[in-house]
Order: C-alpha cells, then sequence, then structure tokens
C-alpha cells in the first residue's frame, strides 16, 4: 500500500467532503433556527450532522477518485486479462493508493499472458529478461516474448528480434520483415504510434535495410499526426544523429509519403 500517496490523496477529497458537510450543516443549522427551541440542543444536533455528513461525503469522494482502479479490480474478480494486465501496470510502475511491485506485477502479467494477451506476454519477457520481481531466465523471456511476437504484438516482433540477432539472425530479419508489414499499412493511414514504431524500424535495420533517412521520415509524419511530448523528444534526440542534408531529405520524404509535410522538430 502506497501511505504516502494516500495522505496527499485524502486532502482533495477531504476538502470536498468539508466543503459539503459546511454547506450541509448550514441548511440543517437554518432549518433549527426556524423552528426554534433549545439553542444548546440545536448545536449538539447541528454537530452530529455535520458530522456524519462530512464521514459519507469523503467516503463518497474517495470512491468516486478510486472508481478507475476500482473498476479494475473488479473486472480482476472476474479474470478478465485486460484487466489483469493493467493491474499488472499498476503494480509495474506503482500508481494510486498502490506501491510498486515488481513481484505482484509479474504475477498479474502471468495471468493475463497464460490467456494470450500479447502486451501482457511481452511486459512479462522483459521482467523476466532483467530478472525483476521474478528469477532471471533469458530462455523464458524469449519464449513469451515471441508468443507476444506470433499474436500480432509489433513491438514484441521487434523486441524478439534483437534478443534473436546474435543467436538466429534469420528468426531475426523474419521478425523485423513481418513488424515492417504490419506496421506500414497503418502508418499509412495516419496511426503516429505505427508511423513511429516504423521509422525506429528503419533507423535500426536488421531484417530490412537500415535507412534512417527514411526512418526519420516516418518520425516526422509520426510527429504532425500528433505524438505526446516526450516521444516528440525522442524524434528530436533521433533528428541529431543526422547531417542537416538528411534531415532535409527525410522531410521532403515525409511530403511524398502523401501523410502530409511534418514539421521538423528542431
Amino acid at each position: 500500500m502506497n501511505w504516502a500517496y494516500l495522505r496527499t490523496a485524502a486532502l482533495l477529497p477531504l476538502a470536498q467532503a468539508l466543503g459539503v458537510s459546511l454547506a450541509l450543516g448550514a441548511l440543517y443549522a437554518l432549518r433549527l433556527h426556524l423552528r426554534g427551541g433549545n439553542s444548546l440542543e440545536a448545536l449538539r444536533r447541528f454537530l452530529r450532522f455535520t458530522a456524519a455528513a462530512l464521514a459519507a461525503t469523503f467516503v463518497l469522494a474517495c470512491l468516486w477518485d478510486a472508481r478507475p482502479t476500482l473498476r479494475g479490480l473488479w473486472g480482476v474478480t472476474r479474470g478478465r486479462a485486460s484487466d489483469e494486465f493493467a493491474m499488472g501496470l499498476l503494480r509495474d510502475g506503482g500508481h494510486g493508493f498502490l506501491a510498486r511491485n515488481p513481484a505482484k506485477a509479474a504475477y498479474w502479467y502471468r495471468k493475463a499472458a497464460l490467456q494470450g494477451l500479447a502486451p501482457a506476454q511481452l511486459a512479462l519477457a522483459r521482467l523476466l529478461l532483467e530478472g525483476e520481481g521474478v528469477p532471471r531466465d533469458p530462455a523464458a523471456g524469449l519464449r513469451w516474448a515471441l508468443a507476444a511476437a506470433a499474436g500480432g504484438d509489433t513491438d514484441a516482433m521487434m523486441f524478439a528480434s534483437n534478443l534473436l540477432r546474435s543467436t538466429d539472425p534469420a528468426r531475426a530479419a523474419a521478425l523485423d520483415r513481418r513488424a515492417q508489414a504490419v506496421l506500414l499499412p497503418k502508418a499509412r493511414r495516419g496511426d503516429p504510434q505505427a508511423a513511429l514504431a516504423l521509422g525506429w524500424l528503419y533507423c535500426r535495420g536488421g531484417g530490412i535495410p537500415a535507412d534512417p533517412v527514411e526512418g526519420y521520415a516516418w518520425m516526422l509524419v509520426a510527429v504532425r499526426n500528433g505524438l505526446p511530448p516526450l516521444q516528440k523528444l525522442l524524434v528530436v534526440l533521433q533528428s541529431r544523429a543526422l547531417t542537416p542534408a538528411q534531415r532535409g531529405q527525410a522531410a521532403r520524404r515525409a511530403a511524398a509519403l502523401g501523410c502530409g509535410l511534418a514539421r521538423n522538430p528542431q
């Protein structure tokens, strides 16, 4: 349990509950005043009512704030792979009132992976290769990465390709070509994440010829189609590996791709 988060996160629901309870208490006090009667008894009743309102409103505000996590917990009890994977992500990074716990993250990833969820299989592969939360097992990590790749996850294809590059270059190349075949149509339809991944694939090379200009062109397309700020920073860093002439070629290539000329992020 992330107690530091709970101490901080409780402040907003507490402030909300205090405001609501004081407003309700004021209305109740007005009602008591209009009815007349003993002022001391009226004060006691007002304090009891305000305290009850504060407690009830605080609980409701906390439940409202935690509703995404609570929905995920409900899904986990029903054995939904997507919610088990989400729970793994929460425990992997630490989120809300859940403290970071790689061992529990691996547990939830494995449950979702056994149901065939490719992103969970890839996440489990990463933990096994790093030995975080579970004993380090590169062979098992590779098996799970290949399972995710077989499920159509392009990140897993590229990840498994990196693992196999020195031991089985032919298989690694086949995974790269398959990733390219999956990513290219998505990138052409304007998917920024697919365009970014395709750009990295061209820059890295392997199963396809390395082409940093083509790769950077697809990254520019990804920027134009809407990347989050941190991913835009990755594109800026990649641009520094190119000469000014190469960056100009990439910008012209981005326009020729028919996906719109992306603004150079430099």
